[in-house]
């Protein structure tokens, strides 16, 4: 009697994990179906690659790419946590940078982050009181008449290669975006430089240089992360992506993947 309990008990379970994997697959293709399409990217920039690897089915990092005339845009963020959370804060912060970039025509990207900084605290504010989570991301506009590119960061950083081909980490702002509705205004500074034919920039969520492996199964790390762009220079920018997934995949090994991964390139 106690083995037939068992029986009936396990198999209860695996219906009720089934219906839970069958509920966020198809919230899956949802979220797909709201954000930027990968085929976007290639539009806005030819040359370029996009590595995403999700820790759980859904995904809290997203990309999102726009261009407005000579003005192209594209940002890649990290919303607090990962899975279901994730992908809900995901599709919230996607429609706000719709709403800040291509309805209200905001293109300075300090400005660009201050209104979202703003309008992501008042999406989450609730009747149970305001939810503190928010999203780290960097920010690029790069503008071909002048060949200049404009960025700023929450929480994030950029990467860019120099004409020695050695790629540098460019720190930004050390605050996230969100957060409650309490805090002090945050500052975000709009960096901008001339481009050269050929650089190459990368962006980037936490979940690549977090990841543990190696043979003493310590995280990646930034240094190694920007070390492991500059060996790949020599190669084309669309085998980079190919390079990039198999030193990922080496160094996490059989580790659990610890967090959500997203990887954009792109070659100006």
């Amino acid at each position: 009697e106690l083995e037939n309990r068992v029986q009936e008990r396990t198999k209860e379970l695996f219906e009720k994990n089934r219906n839970i994997l069958d509920s966020i697959k198809y919230a899956k293709r949802i979220q797909v179906g709201l954000l930027t399409p990968p085929s976007t990217l290639k539009m806005i920039f030819p040359k370029s690659f996009m590595i995403s690897i999700p820790c759980d089915i859904v995904s809290g990092d997203f990309f999102w790419s726009h261009k407005n005339g000579v003005k192209k845009f594209i940002i890649v963020a990290d919303c607090t946590g990962h899975g279901v959370p994730g992908a809900l804060m995901s599709v919230i912060c996607n429609n706000l940078m719709e709403q800040v970039i291509v309805h209200e025509g905001i293109e300075d990207p300090s400005k660009i982050l201050e209104a979202l900084d703003a309008r992501l605290k008042q999406a989450v504010k609730g009747d149970e009181g305001e939810v503190k989570d928010g999203m780290d991301l960097v920010l690029c506009v790069v503008d071909e008449q002048l060949q200049e590119i404009s960025f700023t960061g929450a929480n994030n950083s950029l990467y860019l290669s120099s004409q020695k081909q050695i790629v540098e980490e460019i720190h930004l702002s050390r605050v996230a975006i969100g957060g409650t509705l309490q805090e002090v205004k945050k500052h975000f500074e709009t960096q901008k430089i001339k481009y050269f034919s050929g650089q190459r920039i990368y962006l980037s969520s936490d979940g690549f240089y977090s990841q543990f492996g190696g043979i003493k199964g310590k995280k990646f790390m930034k240094s190694h992360f920007t070390d492991t762009l500059t060996s790949l220079q020599s190669n084309s920018i669309e085998k980079q992506k190919q390079l990039l997934m198999e030193a990922f995949l080496e160094w996490k090994g059989n580790n659990q993947q610890v967090d959500d991964v997203l990887v954009v390139g792109i070659e100006l």
